[in-house]
């Protein structure tokens, strides 16, 4: 009697959409790279490949949220400046409109 075939705990991505294809009924499709050399086929990453791909993925997250700090100190002064700015522009008019009427 022959032996059923090793299944993988895992899908690949091309192993994944080809389960994905017979889920709904169309034929599975390979490239035809991988059709003509298997060894084309991704393999899954190691987990020290997957460690250095979140530490990575990490330092860029860092960086991000060290920008979008940055760029918000920078809007939050800006917005501090234009408030100022309305305030003395405010009291100017109200100097002005007191010197033209002479009431003050």
């Amino acid at each position: 009697m022959p032996h059923a075939p090793h299944v993988a705990p895992y899908h690949t991505c091309s192993q994944a959409t080809q389960i994905a294809n017979l889920s709904v009924g169309s034929p599975p499709t390979l490239l035809i790279s991988v059709t003509l050399n298997p060894t084309l086929a991704s393999q899954p990453l190691s987990v020290q490949e997957l460690l250095e791909e979140n530490h990575q993925l990490q330092m860029k997250l860092d960086l991000a949220k060290e920008e979008i700090a940055m760029l918000k100190a920078n809007n939050d002064a800006s917005n501090a400046h234009c408030t100022i700015m309305t305030q003395v522009a405010t009291a100017a008019r109200a100097d002005l409109d007191c010197q033209r009427r002479k009431t003050c």
